[in-house]
């Protein structure tokens, strides 16, 4: 994940990452210690066709997983009552 900034090219700056020419989204290759380095290894960018940035994706937007945990609670307090009507003897 990339850290945010208040531009695209600061949050690259900001990970280690620099482009060669922000038009075309040209990457220069990871200095050591960044962490975008042990990724791009794979990638050859001291080749004849350069390493171009095609698709960049971003987390969505979602609600926190938390909200549901109420409706969760609430539907098992009501099957629990439910079943607790065809109990014959008390477990308690």
């Amino acid at each position: 994940n990339l850290p945010a900034g208040p531009s695209i090219l600061e949050s690259f700056e900001a990970a280690g990452l620099s482009l060669d020419d922000p038009e075309r989204g040209t990457l220069i290759e990871p200095f050591i210690g960044t962490p975008f380095f042990e990724q791009f290894q794979k990638f050859d960018f001291y080749g004849d066709v350069p390493v171009q940035i095609e698709e960049l994706k971003l987390p969505a937007q979602r609600m926190p997983k938390e909200i549901f945990y109420l409706p969760a609670f609430f539907a098992l307090f009501i099957i629990i009552l439910l079943q607790r009507r065809r109990q014959t003897e008390p477990a308690f």
